[in-house]
């Protein structure tokens, strides 16, 4: 999900760096060690937000879980 997220922000950054431009001083509209930095960090808080419930979940036994149910 994060993946598709980073795909479709990237794509949607590519598309509307031509219109922009014209308002930019002295920056460029499409920087390429921004937009890695900025997908990076997506990336690592998408794989925290998984981890963890992952690990909680890790945690309890099953029949534990299906006696309380």
């Amino acid at each position: 999900m994060t993946t598709i997220g980073l795909v479709i922000g990237l794509g949607g950054a590519l598309a509307t760096s031509p219109f922009l431009s014209p308002l930019l001083f002295r920056v460029e509209a499409f920087d390429a060690g921004v937009v890695a930095f900025v997908s990076l960090i997506v990336a690592g808080v998408g794989l925290a937000a998984s981890f963890l419930p992952a690990c909680r979940a890790a945690s309890i036994h099953p029949v534990e879980a299906l006696r309380s149910e």
